[in-house]
């Protein structure tokens, strides 16, 4: 039942982030099949095997909508798929930073500890990034990215990245962007 209810407000979620345009049409009518899918499994429906072509994900990813043709392929050919279960952690706060993941599917919580008291800093979905703050600084992990429900990612490592970075320039400056805009929200969420 509890999975049910998650599933649910996953769903609601990204009708929201489609209605403000966050999600693509197509993409979030995919994504809501498929939780639609996953809610008839709980109740004993079948359910196939559920795929996300790296390709179509980075397409709608906004810092890649502008790499064309052969540098897209190249930047297509270095993300590795992972699966993340539910309640798993994907970075924890301290670690090193050695990757950054795409979500595919699934919806993970950033949260940050400071003085033993954890901090909720934001729950993202589909489209969205992790990882790049420590990845970008070479710096330990600045906070915890735990899986809510289960998760499809797209990991990009190091040495990767940096093949990324040289081939596309912008999507460095774009994830350096990111990089600062979260910087300056985790010292207003902690001050």
């Amino acid at each position: 039942m509890s999975a049910r209810l998650l599933i649910h407000t996953e769903s609601a979620i990204i009708k929201d982030k489609v209605r403000t345009g966050s999600i693509p049409d197509g993409l979030g009518e995919a994504m809501i099949d498929e939780l639609m899918a996953q809610i008839n499994a709980y109740s004993g429906g079948t359910v196939g095997k559920l795929k996300t072509d790296p390709s179509e994900l980075l397409r709608k990813v906004p810092f890649f909508q502008d790499v064309l043709g052969d540098d897209f392929a190249k930047v297509a050919a270095k993300l590795r798929p992972r699966t993340i279960p539910a309640a798993d952690a994907i970075i924890r706060q301290g670690d090193r930073g050695d990757s950054l993941f795409l979500i595919a599917r699934g919806v993970v919580r950033v949260s940050h500890k400071e003085n033993g008291i954890d901090r909720d800093l934001a729950t993202l979905m589909a489209g969205d990034f992790i990882g790049e703050m420590a990845l970008l600084q070479r710096q330990s992990r600045t906070a915890t990215c735990r899986v809510v429900t289960p998760c499809s990612l797209y990991e990009l490592r190091r040495k990767d990245f940096d093949f990324v970075c040289d081939t596309c320039p912008a999507i460095k400056s774009v994830l350096e962007a990111a990089d600062q805009v979260r910087r300056q929200e985790n010292q207003q969420s902690t001050a």
